[in-house]
Parts: structure tokens; sequence; C-alpha cells
């Protein structure tokens, strides 16, 4: 992240001020907020002030020595933490902020944080890259911070919402139980919610052109599920008959922010029982490389092993008898 600095501002009421700003990934000025509001002062030496507090402060954590194990251990069992209950369903975990202790518990809160940059592993916390500390039964981060700025917050859960996958730790959460309504969408009204979906998740993700999105087989003879969330399509299908006996699946798609929560298999299911309604018993696919897995899991196999190029990506086909 980019570091704090000072700049020269106007407040609402047209009066110049001092506050302290970072610069956001594209460059703008961003005001640091404490307490939910803007760290600004009337003179620049009181900025200069709090700013110098900021960087000593960091220096102090850059410096501290790290605990041993045992050490870090008896820190982190020493104090309350306290329980996210914002987060109780969906994230569960627990928070020690660092200007509720002592000063001189600040110290060894300090080299807590020293001892979790020196025992880190990469972990990701809901796509935000994070370092994790694992200790005991538990493991500890915190939010990227100011390049001149000490950590403030350390977050802690158990071990078993952490999983290990592709070299990388990951916080499994809980996903709320929701549910979402499905569209088998036949008019052209509906078909707009699968075109919205795969918009957004391939032309918009992967730079896909509309022309190579949407080919001659969207029409009135194919069949799409939608699911919404709340009324907004989130996820999609197609499928169009090849014989008396056979259908061909594809545009498979979740937006991306909805990924991760089980909708790619359940709108394949969705798919899979209109599917049998209509009489049809086998399904045929263009599985990109990477998904066979997927749909190895639905009870898919693999025809052969030709690869195949589906415009810019790589497929296998693959088919099921339902």
């Amino acid at each position: 992240m980019s570091k704090l600095y000072i700049s020269q501002f106007q407040n609402a009421s047209g009066s110049s001020m001092y506050g302290l700003f970072y610069d956001d990934v594209n460059g703008k000025r961003c005001p640091h907020i404490e307490n939910w509001e803007q760290v600004a002062y009337d003179t620049e030496d009181e900025a200069l002030s709090k700013l110098s507090l900021i960087v000593a402060e960091r220096k102090r954590e850059d410096d501290a020595e790290p605990f041993s194990i045992d050490e870090a251990m008896v820190f982190a069992d020493g104090h309350k933490w306290k329980f996210a209950t914002t987060y109780a369903k969906t994230a569960p975990h627990e928070y020690l902020v660092k200007s509720w202790l002592a000063e001189d518990d600040r110290e060894e809160y300090e080299r807590f944080v020293a001892t979790m940059k020196k025992n880190s592993v990469v972990g990701y916390f809901y796509g935000h890259k994070n370092d994790y500390f694992i200790l005991g039964d538990h493991y500890y981060w915190y939010m990227g911070q100011h390049d001149n700025m000490a950590v403030d917050l350390i977050n802690r859960t158990t071990t078993d919402n952490l999983e290990y996958r592709d070299g990388a730790y990951y916080y499994k959460g809980k996903q709320e139980e929701k549910t979402y309504e499905v569209l088998r969408a036949e008019e052209e009204w509906q078909r707009a919610g699968a075109y919205s979906v795969r918009i957004q998740g391939m032309n918009r993700q992967y730079h896909i052109s509309l022309r190579d999105e949407f080919d001659e087989h969207d029409c009135d003879g194919t069949r799409y599920i939608v699911l919404l969330d709340d009324g907004y399509p989130v996820a999609t299908c197609r499928f169009y008959e090849i014989s008396s006996n056979a259908v061909i699946l594809g545009r498979l798609v979740v937006l991306p922010e909805y990924r991760g929560r089980g909708l790619g298999e359940k709108i394949l299911e969705e798919a899979e029982t209109w599917i049998k309604e209509f009489g049809y018993s086998e399904i045929m696919i263009d599985s990109r490389v990477n998904a066979v897995g997927f749909y190895e899991k639905a009870g898919f196999v693999q025809i052969d092993d030709t690869v195949i190029k589906s415009g810019d990506f790589d497929c296998i086909k693959m088919h099921k008898v339902i």
C-alpha cells in the first residue's frame, strides 16, 4: 500500500486544513480515517506531529524482537479477544485492537506482530491476500497497512476454518444458507438474465467479444437456466438439442463475486433435471481443460483426450448418460 502523507485541503466550510492522505491504486488522493473521522489539523505542524508518531510506531514494530513460539502462545492466551458479531454467520473470527491495551502491552503487541511476520505463510481472506500465522489451534492475520503505519488490529480464528490448496492457505468461512430462485428462461425477457451474466462473467472478465460469446445457438430453440439472487441474475447455462436423444450444454457462467458458493453445481443439477423432463438421455459438453474435474464430480466422463479449441480456451469433449 502507499504511504501516508500530509496534504493541504479545504474543508466543507471552505477553511484550509492539513490532513493525512494516501494514494489509492489509481493514484487518487484519499483521506486517512481514524475513529470514523478524517485525520486533519488546522496547522501543518500539528499534522507533521501526528505523522511523526505514526512513523515512529511503525519503526518500533519493525525493530521489535519476535517472540519464540511459546512466548507468542502466552501473549495470545493472555488477552481477551473480541468476537466479531457482525460476521458471526459468514466469517466467524475474533480480533484484538492495539489501542485497547496498556502501554507496556502495546510493546508486546508489536513483538507479536513481528512474530507473525517472521513465521507467516501465504493466505487469502475472501480474495484478499494476507500473511497467516498458524499458532496452536488458531491462526492470525492482519489486513494490509500503509507502508509507514503499524498494525493496529489482529484477527484470529480457529484452524478448522482454514484449508490448504494450490500452495496457499484459504479462509473457508461459513456460507449463510441462502435460497436462489431458479428461472427456466424461454422468453426473451427471461433470456436477458442469462445474457447479463454472460456479458459480465465472460465478455467483461475474459474480454471475449460479444460476437464470439453470442452465436447462432442463442435463439428460440435454446433453453436457459438462470439463478436469481433477490431478482438479480447471478448464474446461467444453456442447452439445445443435437438429436432426438441428446443435447449440448454450455455457456455455464457464475458471476465472479458469487463463485465458491456451489452455484455451478446447482445450476448444472437444475439443467439436468429439466433435460430429463424433455426426455433426453445424454448431455454433451465441451469442457475447458481446467474445469474437467468439476464436470467429473457431476458424473461426466471424457469422450477422449483430444484437446480442441473453443475460442481462446482449450477444451475436452465430455458426456453424461442420464
